[in-house]
């Protein structure tokens, strides 16, 4: 894209005759990339009128993320020479209100006029410069001369031509955008383009997954565009899947008019970034070394170049293309984006979280550290569908609804799930599995372990896990175990993974569970102690039970 030096003005300083002034509306959004998150990369491009000057004003401006505005020219020989950014008086037409409102309409015009003293005569309203209306005085032109009487003394006025304009004259002062360009010569109307990112308009996912009870899932993907952005008339719209960086989102650009750049670099949460000082030093010092002699910067390659790119997969996101979609803002739509005919299989888990053991004190809750406890005993085998996603498109992070032979099962997320990746869906508890848990104390050895010059005593601990298939037929259910503290052997028929350091507990939360966080462990506790895994994998036949045991230790003191 060219480079163009962005340049802020006020209208006072405004020597020269502005231009003509059109809108944002006339340089229509061609496409929209569209965030979960709520930001959109919006591009602009159409032909625009431009003066013997070659300058256009835009009105209605964005209001965009800091360093993403940028207009381009996309006429051949045509450059983009500046862009600046103010207030002006913006002249307008409007339905009249009044008589007062008719008399600035209407110059030049033949009228008959009735005084509040009943007087009746033929007159022309001044078409002299200033309007016919200057204040209180009404100016009119006479075979005598020009005619001035106070406008309170006018009771009515007949318009003799009956094409009299009905509109009023508003001048209004209003935030506009100056697009200056060079090497236009005789040229009257420019192509061009403008991008930037801004906040306001946000897609919605979700699914609907209809389950055949044979092994295949029909998953159709919806997504809901919510507009608060600006009108939509027959665009491109592409939904983004993937999570994407906008560093300074927390920033608008001062090309908006919403907020200097000396305000954003004052900023203290912004001073704080690693990058403030290039805003202040290295960023600020180019942009004054860019001046030419004209006031200006001439831009470089000529073209619009503003787009996204067309790869699907580029930079690890992945772009849904919608066409001809009209969106007014404040209005909602909902639309079919996908569809996936994708395997999936029944998978049954048991999953029972660590606990903290009784000897930890601090905890913040404990009646509720005991109900949770006790719920901790009576765990539930919960029924998932694991579903790998063989197509060439993402699985994007939403809400799922379930069905089976037409009939609603269950709600639930869906996650993220790249293509050849799998991913699982929970659906409902197993009443016709019972479990039971238990963990027995076997034994304390005092001084066990000596570490920084501390004793630490060992408590020993045995568990069990027990499921008996109430049901009719058999079931495979994959059951994993957390405990804290250390097991010196592999648990019968299963595995044994230690897991990484304490921080690392949020990616192994359950539902259900306390968080780690809510109790106070002792400040020696990671230094002495670990956190284990143990899964199996079983088969449970119908009416038949099997007992999971496992053995750990830890230390306390």
């Amino acid at each position: 894209a060219p480079a163009v030096l962005l340049v802020l003005f006020t209208a006072n300083l405004l020597a020269q005759t502005p231009p003509a002034l059109g809108s944002m509306r006339g340089l229509p959004v061609t496409e929209v990339t569209v965030f979960k998150d709520g930001h959109a990369f919006v591009i602009h491009e159409g032909e625009i009128e431009i003066d013997a000057q070659g300058r256009a004003g835009l009105t209605e401006l964005p209001d965009p993320v800091l360093g993403t505005f940028w207009p381009a020219s996309g006429t051949e020989g045509i450059r983009l020479k500046a862009v600046r950014a103010g207030e002006r008086e913006v002249e307008s037409r409007a339905p009249a209100e009044n008589l007062a409102d008719l008399v600035r309409a209407n110059p030049g015009a033949r009228v008959w006029l009735q005084e509040v003293t009943g007087q009746r005569h033929a007159t022309r309203l001044s078409s002299r410069e200033g309007g016919a209306l200057r204040g209180n005085l009404l100016f009119l032109e006479t075979d005598l001369g020009e005619r001035v009487l106070p406008f309170s003394q006018v009771r009515e006025i007949t318009f003799r031509d009956p094409d009299f304009a009905a509109d009023s004259p508003r001048s209004t002062r209003r935030k506009v955008i100056e697009l200056e360009f060079e090497g236009q010569g005789e040229a009257r109307r420019v192509r061009a383009g403008v991008s930037y990112l801004q906040q306001g308009l946000r897609w919605i996912p979700s699914y609907r997954v209809d389950l055949d009870g044979e092994g295949k899932a029909v998953i159709e993907m919806r997504a809901t565009l919510v507009n608060d952005l600006r009108d939509l008339e027959n665009c491109r719209v592409r939904l983004v899947v993937g999570v994407p960086s906008f560093e300074f989102k927390e920033y608008r650009d001062p090309i908006g008019l919403g907020e200097l750049v000396r305000r954003v670099v004052a900023n203290d949460a912004f001073n704080n970034n690693p990058i403030a000082s290039n805003f202040s030093n290295s960023i600020m010092n180019g942009q004054i070394a860019n001046f030419d002699a004209g006031g200006g910067v001439v831009a470089g390659d000529e073209g619009l170049d503003i787009g996204v790119s067309d790869a699907e997969g580029a930079a690890n996101l992945f772009f849904y293309t919608l066409e001809g979609i009209s969106l007014r803002k404040g209005e909602r739509m909902s639309m079919m984006v996908a569809t996936f005919e994708l395997d999936y299989e029944d998978v049954y888990t048991l999953d029972i979280p660590f606990q903290a053991p009784r000897t930890v004190v601090g905890v913040r809750n404990q009646s509720e550290a005991d109900r949770w406890a006790r719920l901790a005993a009576k765990p539930k085998v919960r029924h998932q569908v694991r579903i790998r996603n063989s197509s060439n498109r993402p699985l994007t992070t939403a809400p799922a609804l379930i069905m089976d032979d037409g009939r609603i099962i269950a709600q639930s997320m869906l996650r993220y799930t790249a293509p050849g990746a799998s991913c699982k869906l929970p659906l409902t508890q197993v009443i016709d599995v019972r479990v039971d848990r238990e963990d027995i104390e076997t034994g304390q050895t005092p001084d066990a372990l000596r570490m920084h010059s501390r004793e630490y005593h060992r408590i020993d601990l045995d568990g069990s896990i027990r499921l008996l298939n109430l049901s009719k037929k058999p079931m495979t259910v994959e059951v994993t175990r957390y405990i804290v503290g250390r097991s010196d052997d592999e648990p019968k028929d299963g595995r044994r993974v230690t897991l990484g350091q304490y921080e690392d507990l949020e990616d192994v939360a359950i539902e259900g569970d306390l968080p780690w966080r809510w109790y106070s462990w002792p400040s020696w506790w990671s230094y002495v102690n670990g956190l284990e895994r143990f899964s199996w994998s079983v088969v449970l036949d119908p009416e038949k039970e099997v007992e999971l045991t496992y053995d750990w230790h830890y230390y306390w003191r």
